[in-house]
């Protein structure tokens, strides 16, 4: 094969040096000419072969490529550097999603609820409580509560305000009363 890619095939790439010439030791370690080719090149190089040596060949690229499957360690860190910055703009986005909610006057949290309106329930059961109840209520309206970050308790439910309104109605004394 090789004197057919000097000679015929890739004159030109090889004269522009766009193929490099190398040698290799045959099995009575003399030493034989041959090209680096490309996946591409080598299976254009290839075509002139017999039945039996592109046969050959193509069974050597398959195993090949099948042992290719883990990227190298440069690939490796690109994808990470690349999954980092995907991270962090999903984050800045939902930071300003959080921002919108905490600010929206539409959708109140437990906590937003509890200090505007001076509930004072300082204790982690009763806002899960009243969580619960809020959800509750929400998904019987056919509302799915929004999820957002809050500084003290993490993720918590957002609902909005007139679904605070129908919670009054049925739970409000029955809160007071318990808490």
């Amino acid at each position: 094969m090789s004197r057919g890619v000097r000679d015929h095939e890739f004159e030109d790439e090889i004269g522009a040096l766009n193929i490099q010439g190398a040698t290799y030791k045959d099995a009575q370690n003399k030493d034989r000419p041959m090209f680096i080719l490309t996946l591409s090149q080598s299976r254009q190089a290839l075509v002139r072969e017999s039945k039996v040596v592109r046969k050959a060949v193509i069974t050597y690229i398959e195993k090949l490529e099948s042992k290719q499957s883990v990227p190298d360690y440069v690939s490796a860190l690109r994808l990470y550097a690349d999954q980092l910055e995907a991270n962090q703009r999903l984050t800045a986005a939902v930071s300003e999603q959080q921002i919108l909610l905490d600010t929206h006057d539409e959708w109140w949290s437990v906590m937003r609820y509890n200090l505007t309106f001076g509930k004072g329930w300082d204790h982690r059961k009763k806002c899960s409580t009243i969580g619960k109840q809020m959800t509750a209520i929400s998904k019987s309206n056919g509302i799915t509560p929004v999820r957002t970050k809050d500084s003290l308790f993490g993720w918590v439910n957002t609902y909005p305000v007139d679904m605070w309104k129908k919670w009054e109605c049925v739970y409000v004394n029955e809160v007071d009363r318990r808490m």
